[in-house]
């Protein structure tokens, strides 16, 4: 029998699918490669989240106090306040109050008279001058 060209190519083919599926089993690994060189750095990634906040530190120390200031400046006049309650103002009058007479002498020496005098508010009147700017007073009066 003649064979023709594309009995060949089926003869061809037919035995490189025979070969490759007489495979023996896998030989044993080798030894691993030396390294290559280092590659260029690749780009960053994204950033991450914010971690959560750590615990409050302890309270320092007091400082020590600055230096004094300066003086400030006058502040501005206040407000006139409210009229006050009347002094005391002028007597219209006096009161004696005699507290006690006494004779000597069985009525002929001097007699001693012991008396009080207030204004007519009840303010008792410095006839010493002791407690006043005023002149001392010398009351006179006769006893009938």
């Amino acid at each position: 029998m003649r064979r023709t060209s594309w009995s060949w190519k089926v003869v061809g083919i037919l035995s490189a699918l025979i070969a490759m599926s007489c495979e023996g089993p896998a030989g044993p690994q080798g030894a691993q490669g030396a390294a290559g060189e280092a590659g260029p750095t690749g780009a960053a990634g994204p950033s991450g989240p914010i971690g959560p906040s750590g615990q409050q530190g302890a309270t320092g120390p007091q400082g020590s106090a600055g230096p004094t200031g300066s003086q400030g400046a006058t502040g501005p006049q206040g407000a006139i306040g409210p009229q006050g309650a009347p002094g005391l103002g002028l007597s219209s009058g006096l009161k004696v109050s005699v507290l006690s007479v006494t004779s000597f002498d069985g009525g002929v020496g001097p007699i001693s008279v012991r008396f009080k005098v207030m204004d007519d508010r009840n303010n008792p009147v410095d006839l010493a001058g002791n407690y006043s700017i005023n002149t001392v007073k010398a009351p006179s009066f006769s006893i009938s």
